[in-house]
């Protein structure tokens, strides 16, 4: 799995997974939003179809690299600008989503204002599994965390992130 694809997870899981289904709207203040992620992968997180495009090299390349950092928290920190419209209307589950999954099924197992458990099955183009619980003990506070398991490969990668409530104002974060 290459750097961009786990960033991409990463900044989805913060925001949690995209939901068919309405309800309240999560508890949590529209504006600027600070979220650290920490992530770790644990063998080599990328389904067969993606290794198989490789050349050998660059195949055994990625997998020494993978593995060297496998068990290894990588930690990033990023910011984004929520409105209240895109938590009323859960668009902000989508922001800067898991777009490398055009297929997927997406199963709501617990919802409320303030806590949300999704399982979503990918299955192209990388297939995986997901589970990813997000909650908001205060509306200046969410946490989430998720498990990851690619398809094929076995790898797997968990994430915890953590985003504070920065502010209502949202110059240059959107």
């Amino acid at each position: 799995m290459s750097a961009s694809i786990l960033l991409r997870y990463t900044v989805a899981i913060a925001a949690a997974a995209p939901l068919c289904v309405q309800a309240d709207s999560f508890n949590a203040k529209p504006g600027t939003w600070e979220t650290t992620t920490v992530s770790t992968t644990t063998g080599v997180p990328a389904d067969e179809a993606m290794l198989a495009k490789m050349s050998a090299g660059m195949r055994a390349k990625y997998e020494q690299s993978m593995l060297a950092r496998s068990g290894k928290p990588m930690i990033s920190v990023s910011r984004e600008c929520i409105a209240q419209q895109d938590f009323d209307q859960n668009n902000w589950l989508n922001k800067d989503g898991d777009d490398d999954c055009t297929k997927r099924t997406d199963k709501v197992i617990f919802k409320s204002a303030g806590k949300l458990t999704v399982e979503r099955i990918c299955s192209a183009p990388h297939a995986r599994t997901m589970k990813i619980t997000v909650e908001s003990p205060n509306p200046q506070r969410i946490i989430s965390s998720a498990d990851i398991v690619s398809q094929g490969s076995g790898g797997k990668i968990h994430v915890d992130t953590t985003s504070r409530w920065l502010g209502a104002a949202c110059s240059g974060n959107r």
